[in-house]
């Protein structure tokens, strides 16, 4: 009978010194995900939005940064492209919008850095504007850049 209350006051006291306990500690740390920053303009010539890269997370390739288009419309134009794949040229967009020239000109081969500039036609191959298309960067758990080109 005493092994029994000594074990159930210890059972007992470890419950309340752990509660104690745990009210003390901070909440876990949690990372806000990574974000690039980056400016749209115009070329000179008007025929590109120009997005230029000013932050970027460290060591990011541009093998993992993923763009994708979406048309005013709400239709998915570009599915996840990484932007390793878009050396210049015209980019097939999906359904009936034809296609756009994109462009990824990296300033040091391998690794997305400030400065890096993202070519995207300011007119599709059926003549259609691309004003309004939204334009995302994304990794494989989640969108880095998310901006409307106007």
């Amino acid at each position: 009978m005493v092994l029994v209350v000594l074990v159930l006051g210890s059972v007992v006291l470890s419950a309340v010194l752990y509660v104690l306990v745990s009210d003390l500690l901070p909440p876990p740390v949690t990372q806000p995900p990574p974000v690039i920053g980056a400016t749209i303009t115009t070329s000179a010539d008007g025929l590109d939005w120009v997005l230029t890269v000013t932050t970027a997370p460290s060591g990011l390739s541009p093998s993992a940064l993923y763009l994708q288009l979406v048309a005013p419309s709400g239709t998915l134009a570009l599915g996840p492209t990484p932007l390793s794949s878009l050396g210049g040229g015209n980019v097939s967009l999906a359904g009936n919008l034809g296609g756009v020239h994109i462009e990824y000109q990296g300033t040091t081969a391998g690794v997305v850095l400030p400065g890096d500039r993202l070519l995207i036609g300011t007119e599709t191959t059926s003549g259609s504007s691309t004003q309004g298309y939204q334009v995302m960067l994304t990794v494989t758990n989640g969108v880095l850049f998310d901006a409307t080109l106007q």
